[in-house]
């Protein structure tokens, strides 16, 4: 996470680029087979049965969960459907699940399939006696910049408030951060649960009084830091003090866990005590798992295989690292700006549809007619083939797809052009994303004059619509 002023702007920027989305989940109690659809209308989002829902990691007491998401407020109506079986006309409701009769939230709805709910929190000791203490964290997020608002305990730690915030049981977060909501805030940190996080680190309650009392130190061992390449720890890189460990007392390790690192670029790292004067890299890794090596300076070099999660733990001897890393293939060059799209769309050239690097040289694009039907693909970046095969591309899903070297050659990425027309592909180079922008449907019922009577129903197992009195199928045509 970079600095609020930095961070601040690029969240302007892109709020000011994309629409705010909000999405709605639908949890497969009753097991439906093939694909689960999103039909949603007033306006229509697609014919019948409307664009495949992604189906989501998480899944809620052993159900699978798939989500539809839209600009704000762009629907009023949705109805899952596997082609088959479908629900009710639901009305649109942002951020709910919908189970079997209607829409909860997670709790409500783990609570209805009968599961328990538990819970945890993480509390914040406010050492430095801010007016106001808010709890910001991402992947996923909980709230917009700068957060939410904590609940302030009525117990103290040496005097000081104590503030809490609360989750069901399990969540995962990509990172938090606590902060005044002024500008002052901690450094990013990972989410620890039943813990205390004081000035510098997370500790148990009892840690926390002695901490605050100076009467015990609680790290015995000492503080420890990460330093690398810019690519892992920001920066410039390799400033011996770049990212402190989290000390653990029960396991009495320091552990610092990358959870959003690209696929295929190379990263260097050490392990030093906030100096220069003592460091560890590769001869201090514990079982090197396959794909970590040394250079002639001694780093730490790895990379990895998908787009993921790193974990460095180190007990103040050894140092082991948990990761899908990269055990050969080829990888995209560092930092290269050659990317070139191939696929049914062009025979699989390697050469017709090459991206225009833009100005700022974060990103790059290319412009290709295609006609409506689905298309498998590539992106070739610095000779290295990437996809993604989570799903299909759609209208509905085409923004921040995150792309990786697979092996086999039927790993190729798909997407459905709705309509034919000109198809823009936006390459980031920042995090190996690719994002569609498609050509405006002029056909949307959004487009029709607001006089218009529009009223639809099914009938045997049909999307008949009605408009100034007029039947039509799904596909427009006049029905008797």
């Amino acid at each position: 996470m970079k600095k609020i002023f930095t961070f601040v702007v690029s969240l302007f920027c892109c709020l000011s680029m994309l629409a705010a989305t909000e999405t709605v989940y639908f949890v497969n109690a009753d097991k439906w087979t093939g694909t689960i659809n999103a039909y949603a209308w007033e306006p229509q989002n697609a014919n019948w049965p409307g664009v495949p829902a992604t189906k989501e990691a998480e899944q809620l007491a052993g159900c699978d969960v798939y989500s539809y998401s839209a600009e704000a407020g762009k629907y009023a109506n949705v109805i899952f459907n596997n082609g088959s079986k479908q629900t009710a006309d639901l009305k649109w409701t942002a951020g709910k699940y919908f189970v079997r009769d209607g829409w909860y939230t997670k709790e409500e709805a783990l609570v209805k399939l009968g599961q328990p709910v538990e819970y945890e929190s993480v509390y914040f000791v406010n050492v430095d006696g801010w007016k106001s203490v808010k709890i910001y964290t991402w992947s996923p997020s909980v709230g917009d910049w700068p957060g939410i608002d904590m609940k302030k305990e009525t117990e103290t730690i040496g005097g000081k408030e104590v503030w809490s915030h609360t989750e069901m049981k399990g969540t995962s977060f990509g990172g938090v951060i606590f902060n005044d909501g002024n500008g002052t805030q901690t450094a990013d940190l990972t989410w620890n649960a039943g813990k205390y996080y004081v000035t510098d680190g997370w500790y148990t309650k009892e840690e926390a009084e002695a901490k605050l009392s100076g009467n015990v130190n609680p790290n015995p061992q000492g503080t420890f830091y990460i330093t690398g390449t810019a690519e892992l720890v920001g920066g410039n890189g390799w400033s011996a003090k770049e990212i402190k460990m989290t000390f653990n007392e029960t396991t009495s390790t320091h552990t610092h866990t990358f959870n959003t690192l690209a696929a295929g670029v190379e990263y260097k790292m050490k392990v030093t005590n906030g100096t220069w004067d003592k460091s560890w890299g590769f001869d201090a890794v514990k079982n090197a798992p396959a794909g970590i090596t040394g250079d002639g300076d001694g780093n730490v070099v790895f990379s990895l295989a998908t787009a993921g999660s790193v974990k460095i733990t180190f007990n103040g001897t050894n140092i082991t690292m948990e990761g899908n890393f990269n055990t050969g293939g080829v990888t995209p060059k560092p930092n290269s700006k050659e990317v070139v799209l191939a696929g049914d769309m062009n025979g699989w050239s390697t050469t017709a549809n090459p991206f225009v690097v833009a100005a700022d040289s974060m990103t790059a694009s290319v412009t290709i007619t295609l006609e409506a039907q689905t298309y498998e693909f590539k992106v070739i970046v610095g000779g290295a083939w990437m996809t993604n095969i989570l799903d299909t591309m759609t209208r509905s899903n085409s923004t921040g797809w995150i792309f990786e070297v697979l092996d086999g050659a039927e790993n190729n990425a798909k997407i459905a052009a709705d309509l034919a027309g000109n198809y823009t592909f936006i390459w980031s180079f920042s995090d190996n994303s690719l994002t569609v922008v498609y050509p405006k449907d002029l056909s949307a019922l959004e487009d029709v004059k607001v006089q218009e009577t529009i009223t639809k129903y099914m009938h045997n197992g049909q999307l008949i619509i009605i408009r100034n009195n007029v039947r039509y199928n799904a596909m427009g045509q006049i029905v008797e």
